[in-house]
C-alpha cells in the first residue's frame, strides 16, 4: 500500500469505522465499517475516491446520521491536506452532493453513506 493510500485510510478512519479496500474485506468483518475505492488520474488530475460506511441494525439509521455529520465537518468544502512520504494531496469533496444513502442488494437490512471526493496530489 502506498503512502497516499495509507494517508486517505488513516483520514477516513478518523470516522471511528474499520476501514477497508474495496475488494479487500475480510469475510468476517463485522458492521459497521467503510470500504474505500481509489480511482487513478491522468499527471497532475484529481485522484476520484468514493467511499461509503456501512451499518446493519436498527441503530444503523441512527449511525449513518452521525457519520454524515462527522465527514461534513472531517472534510470541509475548503478541503483537507495531507501530507505523506513522498508527497502531498488535497482532499476535497466531489461537489455539493458528496454524501448520497444508498443500500447493498445483498443485505437488505444494511444502510450506507457514500462518499465523492476528489483528491490532487503534489510531489514534495
Amino acid at each position: 500500500m502506498t503512502g497516499f493510500q495509507q494517508s486517505i485510510l488513516a483520514l477516513l478512519g478518523q470516522l471511528g469505522l474499520p476501514v477497508y479496500l474495496s475488494g479487500q474485506i475480510p469475510g468476517n468483518a463485522p458492521f459497521p465499517y467503510m470500504t474505500c475505492t481509489m480511482g487513478s488520474a491522468a499527471f497532475g488530475g484529481p485522484v476520484p475516491i468514493t467511499a461509503t460506511a456501512w451499518f446493519l441494525g436498527r441503530s444503523g439509521n441512527r449511525q449513518r446520521t452521525e457519520a454524515c455529520d462527522h465527514i461534513r465537518a472531517l472534510i470541509p468544502e475548503e478541503g483537507v491536506k495531507l501530507r505523506f512520504d513522498g508527497g502531498m494531496a488535497v482532499v476535497h469533496r466531489g461537489g455539493s452532493d458528496f454524501i448520497s444513502l444508498v443500500t447493498d442488494a445483498t443485505e437488505p437490512r444494511s444502510l450506507g453513506a457514500r462518499i465523492r471526493l476528489t483528491v490532487k496530489l503534489y510531489d514534495l
